[in-house]
């Protein structure tokens, strides 16, 4: 008897312990987190995400409200619209004009974030609307600094000056420096649009003077752009040169390069405009690299080089093919996106439509028929949650079946990528290796880049510089042979000398012929020889030869 009153016992007080565990973790303290999501957001956004409790009809869109908003606070991306209309339709007439403001607010960051401009544009209004007495500076800031981006990304340049006017107002007087000229930066991009340079210098030179950092460099570079755009190129070179010392990224650098490169041709100088478009078309941008074969093609034009100048437009115009593909896709990715949220929406309606009609039919049916079917309508109940227990059955399989596939062919490309990144790596250390090779083994040539006497090869050279050229790149002089059998030795010796990328000079000295005679060797092996007859040179030829 006493060991089952024992075991009965230790039975209540685990049961006890558990129940307080789970009524621990059943309750959120709202006001605590609304208090913390300005100075922690992470930490509220983790609160939120990690809470398995379950929550009232009237603690549930407050929930989604404050998920919303730490989701913007800590730079998340948001896709759906889902969480801030079941806070919008539960609060939208709540006599609280503050906390509606913040919700319209956050509403107009989630259509932001999906690009559904118009949408953002009014909420973010009647944002503006519920804005209460106490108002709170820089929330307000916010609401009017991100309303002013997106009138002018929608070209309404009148409204968005007027919203970037009303957010210098407030980050005033909030008096945050950051705030401050965060708002002068986009006050004065709302002035360049409506033709205001005078006024957009004031604003960025404003910016200069409190000496922010982190808005130093672009600020340098904008300021130079106005006068460029005004032929004012002797300032536009200071400011730019000034922006030089504040660059943090290698991109920031090669845009430096493109508005050096186009102040130098606005000054007529084609020779520096070349040597700044030469750095700049390096950049993996787009817009940069299409910026920077535009320059070279009008520079060389300018020096009368029509060849290249030629030659450097059609390189811009193929960039800039890829550029509108680029943005072609992307647009059309967001029209997608738009599109499948506005179809899941509307076929969450009809289903929801389609089962309150079904019930209204069932509950009719069921109050008519009742006494006489009730073994009809338990049947039909049971086999609707059978079918229905198999509908989620078969999409819960379906999903997992999508996941798996998903996640094989991520890995089957990432292999595929590690496999390519492993060629490339693999292909420029042995052309490394090789130039170090020859350095090592051949000083001679070296040398002679220097010097302009003879250099006399022997036998026993000519067999190493095979051997190493065979080693390195997989019998090479042997598939080369394979490849193009009129080749004589004379000839397979002299692709050796190109695939080693000796200069002409060093040829030159090698031959003891003119740099006439080496050009036509190289074309009589390259076209009777090889029988090629396209517009590459012997030596692109000999070295892409893998």
């Amino acid at each position: 008897m006493k060991k089952i009153i024992t075991a009965l016992t230790l039975f209540c007080i685990i049961s006890v312990v558990i129940s307080c565990a789970k009524r621990q973790n059943s309750t959120l303290d709202f006001p605590k987190l609304s208090m913390a999501m300005d100075s922690n957001p992470d930490s509220v956004y983790n609160v939120l995400t990690d809470f398995s409790g379950k929550l009232s009809p009237d603690d549930y869109p407050l929930y989604c409200f404050l998920l919303v908003q730490s989701i913007d606070k800590t730079y998340r991306h948001i896709d759906t619209d889902t969480l801030i209309n079941v806070a919008i339709e539960y609060y939208k007439h709540t006599p609280d004009s503050s906390l509606l403001s913040k919700i319209y607010y956050c509403a107009g960051r989630v259509y932001e974030e999906m690009e559904n401009y118009p949408k953002s544009i009014y909420y973010y209004l009647k944002s503006i609307d519920n804005i209460s007495i106490d108002v709170d500076f820089y929330d307000t800031f916010l609401i009017y600094y991100y309303l002013g981006n997106i009138y002018s990304k929608q070209e309404l340049f009148d409204e968005a000056l007027w919203a970037q006017k009303k957010a210098y107002q407030f980050a005033e007087l909030y008096e945050d420096s950051f705030a401050i000229n965060q708002a002068l930066y986009s006050l004065s991009f709302a002035y360049q649009d409506i033709g205001k340079r005078d006024s957009a210098l004031l604003c960025l030179k404003y910016i200069v003077a409190n000496n922010d950092s982190s808005l130093m460099a672009t600020v340098y570079n904008n300021i130079a752009n106005i006068y460029y755009n005004d032929s004012c190129y002797d300032e536009a070179l200071k400011y730019i040169h000034r922006s030089i010392d504040w660059q943090n990224t290698p991109e920031e650098f090669f845009y430096n390069d493109v508005l050096l490169g186009q102040l130098y041709l606005g000054k007529l100088n084609a020779d520096s405009a070349i040597l700044c478009f030469e750095k700049s078309k390096k950049s993996d941008n787009l817009y940069t690299s299409v910026t920077s074969y535009l320059g070279l093609g009008e520079a060389y034009e300018l020096k009368g080089k029509y060849d290249m100048s030629i030659k450097y437009y059609k390189k811009a115009m193929l960039y800039k093919d890829s550029l509108e593909q680029n943005e072609k896709r992307i647009e059309v990715l967001r029209l997608d996106k738009i599109y499948k949220t506005e179809k899941i929406k509307e076929e969450n309606y009809i289903l929801r439509l389609s089962q309150l009609k079904r019930k209204q039919i069932a509950y009719g049916f069921i109050a008519l028929l009742f006494l006489s079917i009730g073994v009809f309508v338990w049947v039909y109940y049971k086999m609707k949650l059978e079918r229905e227990a198999k509908i989620k059955k078969q999409m819960i399989i379906l999903n997992q079946e999508k996941t798996r596939c998903y996640q094989l062919e991520l890995e089957r490309l990432q292999r595929e990528n590690d496999v390519l990144e492993l060629k490339e790596r693999e292909v420029r250390l042995r052309d490394a290796f090789f130039l170090r090779l020859n350095s090592l083994c051949f000083p001679f040539l070296s040398v002679a880049e220097e010097n302009s006497h003879r250099i006399k090869i022997s036998e026993q050279n000519w067999k190493d510089i095979i051997d190493n050229v065979n080693s390195t790149f997989d019998n090479f002089t042997v598939r080369l042979k394979d490849r193009y059998p009129l080749l004589s030795e004379d000839d397979i010796r002299f692709c050796c000398l190109l695939k080693m990328r000796l200069s002409l000079e060093v040829l030159i000295q090698i031959y003891c012929i003119q740099k006439q005679s080496i050009n036509k060797k190289k074309e009589r092996i390259k076209k009777e020889k090889l029988g090629i007859d396209d517009n590459r040179i012997l030596d692109e030829i000999i070295c892409s030869f893998r």
